[in-house]
């Protein structure tokens, strides 16, 4: 089940980004998300690591470092559905301005402004140990 949804993530991620048609930002934060959603899958793949060696325990260093990556990948998928969200009432409410305001450089910051603000913070909270 795990392979299944990662090659449909990734066959999402290869469809948007290559079909020209799919140009818009909406189709640029859709395949962010399916691009994101593999990241959620550390855990997992890690759990899946330490069974197959056959050990029942992890260190702490890796349980940190586990959980400061799922902070930020969690933390940033709620701030790229706020993007996604923003994107939707743009088009929606401004339908004339719609191009100008989400041009590709205001789709950038809205997707890696997020990401560098989760990093600090999950770095905060990792640091502390």
């Amino acid at each position: 089940m795990y392979l299944i949804t990662v090659s449909g993530n990734l066959i999402i991620t290869a469809i948007v980004l290559r079909c020209t048609e799919s140009n818009t930002p909406m189709y640029f934060f859709c395949a962010v998300w399916a691009s994101r959603t593999l990241s959620t899958s550390l855990p997992f793949s890690k759990n899946c690591w330490t069974s197959l060696n056959g050990q029942s325990t992890m260190s702490f260093q890796n349980c940190i470092t586990q959980s400061t990556f799922y902070a930020v990948f969690d933390l940033g998928r709620i701030f790229l559905l706020a993007s996604m969200s923003y994107d939707r009432y743009v088009a929606i409410c401004k339908p004339l301005r719609y191009l100008h305001i989400m041009k590709k450089e205001m789709c950038a910051l809205l997707v890696l402004f997020p990401l560098d603000r989760c990093s600090l913070n999950s770095l905060a909270f990792s640091i502390e140990f």
